[in-house]
């Protein structure tokens, strides 16, 4: 598609998205202890940014290292029925001029994983980055050997564009290769109907 020209920058800024089931909120400190109660170690088996070490203390650091990016807006997600933390997501590798951003660095407790919370999640940030800042394109960037959210992103509708082969080392020094995923603006509007079918409802 022929964007209009001069294309402005986009901004992406910490917000709060409010869905039914979840809201989204700036990640702080303040959510440490909530994520570390949310947490197992499975969990972040495929992150490449991981709390070190496993304690409280190790969770501060987490939070402080997401914020310190300043390409990033890490979120904490908030199980609205109960007002606790079950998981965290970003907004990342932010690219204004080209006006595109990913979503990942993405973990829910095991209590809330294949249930209604993902879709939300990722309705209400696929929504604010199409329809609030004007993103033309996003994508998802995923370990290979991570099936879950591989089948995940396949399921949303997201288009492969291609492996990335030994894109990066884990902290056990494994060479992973990254799908990734993409969806453009024009893409988006089947893709956000088909996740309100999903739920049944539009939050």
């Amino acid at each position: 598609m022929q964007l209009p020209t001069p294309v402005l920058p986009i901004s992406l800024t910490p917000t709060t998205l409010t869905g039914r089931l979840t809201r989204l909120e700036p990640l702080t400190l303040h959510h440490s202890r909530g994520l570390f109660s949310a947490a197992t170690p499975e969990v972040f088996q495929f992150l490449y940014i991981q709390p070190t070490p496993w304690t409280s203390e190790g969770f501060d650091a987490y939070i402080n290292t997401l914020n310190a990016d300043p390409t990033r807006v890490p979120l904490a997600v908030i199980h609205q029925p109960t007002d606790t933390v079950i998981g965290s997501s970003s907004f990342l590798g932010i690219r204004p001029n080209d006006r595109s951003a990913e979503i990942g660095t993405t973990w829910y407790s095991a209590a809330h994983q294949g249930t209604l919370v993902n879709p939300e999640c990722k309705l209400l940030m696929l929504r604010h980055l199409f329809e609030t800042v004007g993103c033309q394109r996003m994508w998802f960037r995923v370990d290979t050997r991570n099936s879950r959210s591989m089948a995940a992103v396949t399921k949303l509708g997201a288009r492969l564009d291609g492996v990335l082969r030994r894109m990066s080392i884990d902290r056990f020094g494994y060479a992973r290769d990254m799908a990734e995923f993409s969806i453009l603006s024009e893409e988006w509007p089947p893709i956000k109907a088909r996740l309100i079918a999903r739920l049944g409802y539009e939050p």
